[in-house]
């Protein structure tokens, strides 16, 4: 068994952002809107994790995550919470080796409600509740080398949740080899 705890602060003197409205007559490129540094903020917060064998052949994890992050200078007026990132993330996974060749897992990632930017304007998006699973088959070559072939599916329960705003796919599947050496 492994377990571990971490407390982080973080104080960033400058951040880097998209603003949608950006005075061209006082920025040096003359835009209307694009990247531009701003005026930094502090991320703080602490992480749990654990990892158990439960058995020779199966590993069991899991995590946690509480961030307060927020700018120094509101990116939208009145809201000073850091845009794209949850207070609370959490992950568990389960992943069993079937054979020494063969291995599959599944797992489970969420996280609470965020604030999100669009056009300039704060808005509140659901948190992500995705879960997803996958197999791999390893084919030893010489040496240390192998070629892995594996199948994965995500977001198994066709969630709808939005990444920066924008709606992510539903279930997807993915396959495809990897050369290990």
């Amino acid at each position: 068994m492994q377990l571990s705890a971490t407390y982080f602060y973080t104080k960033l003197n400058e951040v880097i952002a998209f603003l949608t409205s950006i005075n061209p007559f006082t920025d040096p490129l003359g835009r209307s809107g694009g990247y531009a540094n701003t005026g930094g903020g502090l991320a703080r917060g602490i992480e749990f994790s654990a990892a158990v064998a439960a058995t020779s052949k199966l590993q069991l994890t899991g995590a946690y995550t509480y961030t307060d992050a927020r700018q120094a200078v509101p990116l939208v007026p009145g809201v000073w919470q850091t845009f794209d990132s949850p207070h609370h993330q959490y992950s568990a996974f389960a992943t069993q080796r079937f054979s020494a060749r063969i291995t599959g897992y599944f797992g489970y990632v969420g996280s609470s409600d965020y604030i999100g930017s669009l056009s300039g304007g704060a808005f509140l998006f659901n948190g992500l509740a995705r879960a997803q699973t996958g197999i791999s088959y390893r084919q030893p070559l010489r040496g240390y080398s192998a070629m892995r072939f594996y199948f994965k599916a995500d977001n198994l329960f066709n969630q709808t949740y939005f990444e920066d705003g924008f709606r992510t796919p539903g279930i997807t599947f993915t396959g495809g080899t990897k050369f290990e050496f």
